[in-house]
């Protein structure tokens, strides 16, 4: 009989154990807002959803509104100028989201030592042969590379290589980018 009373002890305590780590969860789940049910963020992204991905992942309208009741949501396309490009990276723009006039900036990645101190020439030259050449100017800051204004009449869609002579000692002291308006 003493071995019974053992066994039953052992068999409450294992049950408490569960509905109090069953309780833990349940309580964390609710004040945390995580559940189970809930779709997780993907890696790298904040969990927060922009306007346009709300547009983008909005459930279908009922029935009485897809009868014309209320004009449909059109996508927005968001307007930038100012854009990045690391070091002997590519840069893809999509047109759409380029101004209708102005300048667009975009920042070239490069070491203190290749850029120099000074206002540097870049060439741009399209795949269709156009070439431009413009001034740019250092960022501040350790590391921050330079940074140029383009004019956004002249850029139209296609490659480009950004091309920039550098402060290097070596027989080729060039750095290039690749530039795409899509």
């Amino acid at each position: 009989m003493a071995g019974n009373g053992g066994q039953n002890r052992n068999a409450v305590a294992a049950i408490a154990a569960v509905a109090v780590v069953g309780l833990g969860a349940m309580f964390w789940t609710r004040d945390s807002g995580e559940s189970p049910n809930r779709e997780t963020p993907r890696p790298g992204s904040s969990g927060s959803t922009s306007p346009a991905d709300e547009m983008t992942n909005a459930s279908p309208s009922p029935p009485s509104m897809a009868a014309g009741a209320a004009p449909a949501l059109k996508p927005v396309t968001l307007v930038q100028s100012k854009f990045a490009i690391e070091e002997h990276g590519r840069l893809k723009i999509d047109a759409d989201s380029l101004p209708e006039s102005g300048d667009v900036t975009v920042a070239l990645a490069m070491p203190d030592d290749v850029r120099g101190t000074g206002p540097m020439q870049v060439q741009i030259i399209g795949v269709d042969g156009r070439k431009i050449e413009i001034q740019a100017n250092p960022l501040p800051g350790q590391g921050a590379g330079l940074e140029l204004a383009v004019d956004v009449d002249w850029l139209k869609r296609g490659r480009y290589m950004v091309q920039v002579r550098t402060k290097e000692k070596t027989p080729l002291a060039l750095r290039r980018f690749v530039l795409e308006v899509d």
